[in-house]
């Protein structure tokens, strides 16, 4: 019996050494597991496979380090389908990576065009899938991935890579001439910057413009914050090719703040604002302090609610106390009014709801606007280009009564400064402004609405041309489309007064003749089919709505004016002889012709 059991016990224990030396061989044999696609086609095999993060770390089809081991298998599809996408995405984004630091060190280059998704069609289809798989409750986990890659990308390791593979595409040397800079090192780190950069960004714009609710954990969010507000970098006036794209990162940036503040609006606004009253005062840290200004222009205020109220309330308070000090110089009084502009642009195209209590918020914007209204520069250039439009958007987003009382006069006040070229375009995206609030919000009930809008059409579209006028000629197309949508402005209250009392006015055939502006001939095409549009438009929507019981034409049309509007392009074609593809400034419109 004795005998028996030790031979049982030394078989056992021999088992068990067998056992963990297989244990040891299978360690230090493991390999890095691909993921396993059904169609070899679809299968990269030099595809670079990312670690995502810790928490997802032990799932079955988890993308190993050599040194890692992994014994636990928990996780779900979508992180397998997600991790998939982002290791197609680390390779396409990595050989255009090293396609961009190949190119000679004298060319400029844009990223929205090396990007675009006509150039890039496998890279924007990988990230199409990512924008779809991230609506299932994944959002975060796609975020803190794009986190992680980014990271990756800036590594020491990682850079010398790229750096390496762009010198062995090119032949191993790099071309040298006497205009470019002493140090070319320094030009390989700023495009790799930009361009992991910029596809970060862009990556992550479209990811959350994509969601109809955000929802991003605690950790993920702040990250995500922390990185954007860093990027977020104020140029100024500087010109050149690489403060353009920097410029066009900025942007960028600060609209994802702006798709944040949305559904986070008193943490991003905070993260933001935090400090910048005491970093105005710094000289080293004023930079940074006109930085976190500039990308609050994005920031989209919500009075939906009384919560959005309160919150908007609480953070105009503070950040208009900071506007109204007088120690600010011009620079920054102007960064700061073109930000509220913006901001309270949000505000005024908002309908007003009748449960919400809107009292406080009204009073805040009255006492603004009479405060600034009062003051008086002695720089008049700056004058006009800060408090006229800092005005006319604190008046849009006042009070009916307030803005009934007060808008006339300040279009008014406009009509010398508007002669002058150099400040017309400030002017004008006033005017546009005040004009779309007053047509779309306050001049249902005012018995003063022909009265005012012969006001508005004397003072921007007078009918005889003065050296005190207003002319078109010269001026750029951006200008140009300002003019365009104060006419659909007002087509959208009123047809018949925007058809027969500016367009017609400008496309009458004796007027060609004797003052044949191509301007004008832009102007008025561009509002025939801005309002053409916007009636097939309210058109589809009154069919939408209507039932098949109760489906009446809509009373608005366009028939009526077809015969002039055929005339006019007849006129132009053959009396005068214009040939519409030659004349540049109106050559945006004629492929609608």
């Amino acid at each position: 019996y004795f005998f028996g059991v030790s031979r049982v016990a030394s078989a056992c224990a021999m088992i068990k050494r067998k056992k963990r030396e297989e244990d040891k061989k299978k360690k230090k044999g493991r390999t890095k597991i691909k993921p396993a696609l059904s169609d070899k086609k679809l299968r990269n095999p030099k595809a670079e496979y990312l670690v995502v993060p810790s928490e997802s770390r032990s799932l079955p089809w988890c993308l190993y380090n050599e040194d890692e081991n992994t014994t636990e298998y928990p996780g779900t599809a979508t992180d397998f389908i997600i991790r998939n996408l982002v290791a197609e995405f680390k390779t396409l984004t990595g050989q255009k990576i090293v396609d961009i630091l190949c190119l000679n060190l004298e060319d400029s280059f844009s990223l929205e065009t090396v990007f675009s998704s006509t150039t890039n069609p496998h890279l924007h289809q990988v990230i199409s899938s990512f924008i779809r798989v991230s609506k299932h409750n994944s959002l975060s986990f796609a975020v803190s991935a794009l986190l992680l890659w980014r990271e990756y990308q800036f590594n020491t390791s990682a850079k010398e890579k790229f750096k390496h593979s762009a010198i062995s595409q090119s032949g191993g040397t790099t071309s040298t001439t006497p205009k470019q800079p002493k140090d070319p090192q320094n030009i390989l780190d700023e495009r790799h910057t930009l361009v992991i950069d910029h596809i970060f960004v862009t990556t992550v714009l479209a990811l959350l413009d994509a969601q109809s609710e955000l929802h991003i954990k605690d950790p993920e969010l702040d990250k995500l914050l922390t990185v954007t507000i860093d990027q977020c970098q104020y140029y100024g006036k500087a010109a050149s090719a690489l403060v353009e794209n920097r410029r066009a990162l900025f942007n960028l940036f600060s609209q994802v703040l702006g798709v944040l503040s949305k559904t986070f609006f008193h943490l991003v606004t905070d993260k933001i604002w935090n400090g910048v009253s005491t970093m105005l005062t710094s000289h080293r840290s004023k930079t940074q302090a006109l930085s976190r200004i500039e990308a609050l222009k994005h920031i989209r205020l919500d009075v939906s609610d009384q919560i959005g109220v309160n919150e908007t309330l609480a953070f105009l308070s503070s950040f208009c106390s900071v506007l109204k000090s007088s120690k600010l110089n011009k620079e920054t009084r102007l960064v700061l009014s073109q930000a509220t502009c913006a901001m309270l642009e949000t505000v005024a195209v908002q309908p007003l709801n009748e449960e919400v209590d809107y009292m406080e918020l009204h009073r805040l914007l009255v006492d603004l606007y009479n405060t600034f209204s009062a003051s008086k520069r002695k720089q008049r250039d700056i004058h006009v280009q800060t408090w006229y439009p800092l005005l006319s958007a604190l008046l849009a987003s006042a009070d009916e009564k307030f803005f009934l009382d007060q808008w006339m006069e300040l279009c008014t006040s406009m009509g010398r400064p508007l002669r002058e070229k150099n400040l017309r375009p400030f002017l004008l995206q006033s005017l546009r402004l005040l004009c779309n609030t007053y047509c779309a919000k306050f001049s249902k009930n005012d018995p003063k609405l022909t009265a005012n809008l012969d006001q508005i059409c004397a003072l921007v579209f007078p009918s005889k041309v003065t050296k005190a006028t207003i002319t078109f000629q010269g001026e750029s197309v951006s200008t140009l489309e300002i003019f365009v949508e104060i006419i659909i402005s007002i087509a959208k209250r009123d047809l018949d007064y925007s058809m027969r009392k500016i367009v017609f006015e400008f496309i009458r055939a004796d007027r060609l003749r004797g003052d044949s502006q191509p301007e004008k001939v832009f102007i008025a095409i561009r509002a025939i089919f801005g309002i053409h549009d916007y009636i097939t438009a309210q058109k589809n929507i009154a069919q939408a709505n209507a039932t098949t019981a109760d489906s009446t034409r809509p009373t608005y049309d366009m028939e009526e004016y077809m015969p002039s509007i055929c005339d006019f392009f007849f006129t132009i074609t053959t009396i005068i002889g214009w040939n519409i593809r030659q004349l540049a400034v109106v050559q945006p419109i004629s492929f609608c012709l």
